[in-house]
């Protein structure tokens, strides 16, 4: 498997057919597997220009539409997107952007701190790693730790012992969603808050020890659903919206994993739960302000999007990242 953190399009994943995106002047913004699409039930227009967005840390003041740059023709937004290269079209009466935007690279330093969260993640009762006294890379030992309490209040309280995804309440690990190295201060700006502490309930989810590995790979997130038009399912969208004790999350997987030899093996869970949860409305129960907050969920899907969909420039590693405040979901 390769590592986490390579530059690989996911097209040596989901294949070479992609919805590319262009800006005006021949910018390549976005390149959007179509399988990853059509298996992620938001296989919208509204999603790609969602994308667009995040990857590049703009919000249009109107929706863009798309120009087919075989044919010339202005797409058809109601319908699918499908394979093939698009240039952003502004219709009249309506202004574009009048600043240049650009693809921007993943945030670096989110992605030093992802790697090092990559090495300790709280672990629960019967875990590897959860012999109470055991000192980890962190610093903090055991049980008695904050990453214990850490632990239990993520699990009980926010997924009731169980994996949130699987379901399965075996080999669990309070996952941070975005990194608490990040700090009190950054965590409370992204949550809308003066500062929020780094083992609070609301900054973990309960996953199987597996999909924690993934998640923090940048493989997979989690998209709140606070727009229905960014799902393509529009039933389940409208019986999905948050409320003050729900709130709904769609499951994504960035990388799909290969379909393993051995079916006991851990490549088998992982494979099993993308299998059956990729593009799958999941519930997110429990008081608001305690329950996993979907901006730091967000926050999460953006690097992801930015990582794994991101168009190419010759230097986007050093795109300078003004354009968006980080702590915009």
């Amino acid at each position: 498997m390769p590592d986490a953190y390579d530059t690989i399009f996911p097209r040596n994943y989901w294949g070479r057919s992609a919805i590319k995106v262009f800006n005006g002047d021949g910018t390549h913004l976005a390149s959007v597997p179509t399988r990853f699409l059509a298996a992620s039930k938001s296989n919208t227009w509204a999603w790609v220009t969602e994308a667009v967005e995040r990857i590049c840390g703009i919000e249009f003041d109107c929706a863009p539409g798309y120009v087919d740059d075989k044919t010339r023709a202005e797409v058809e937004l109601g319908t699918p997107p499908y394979e093939g290269s698009f240039t952003l079209a502004w219709t009249t009466g309506t202004t574009p952007p009048t600043t240049a935007f650009l693809p921007l690279p993943p945030h670096t330093a989110y992605l030093a701190m992802v790697a090092a969260q990559r090495r300790f993640v709280a672990p629960g009762p019967g875990s590897p790693g959860s012999e109470s006294g055991r000192s980890d890379e962190s610093g903090v030992s055991g049980e008695t730790s904050y990453s214990a309490h850490f632990y239990s209040s993520t699990v009980a309280a926010n997924a009731g012992g169980k994996c949130l995804i699987t379901g399965g309440d075996e080999n669990l690990h309070a996952t941070p969603l975005v990194p608490q190295a990040l700090g009190e201060d950054r965590l409370g700006h992204i949550a809308g808050e003066d500062s929020l502490s780094e083992y609070h309930p609301s900054l973990g989810i309960s996953l199987d020890c597996s999909l924690s590995q993934y998640y923090l790979s940048l493989r997979l997130a989690f998209l709140p659903l606070r727009k229905a038009a960014l799902f393509s399912d529009n039933g389940a969208a409208a019986a999905a919206q948050a409320s003050s004790t729900t709130e709904a999350w769609v499951v994504h997987f960035f990388i799909p994993p290969g379909e393993p030899e051995d079916p006991g093996s851990i490549a088998a869970a992982i494979y099993a739960a993308y299998a059956s949860c990729h593009g799958q409305v999941i519930t997110i129960r429990g008081k608001e302000s305690l329950r996993p907050s979907w901006r730091f969920a967000s926050y999460h899907y953006t690097q992801c999007l930015r990582m794994r969909f991101g168009g190419t420039l010759p230097n986007r590693a050093t795109v300078p990242q003004k354009r968006q405040s980080e702590g915009t979901p």
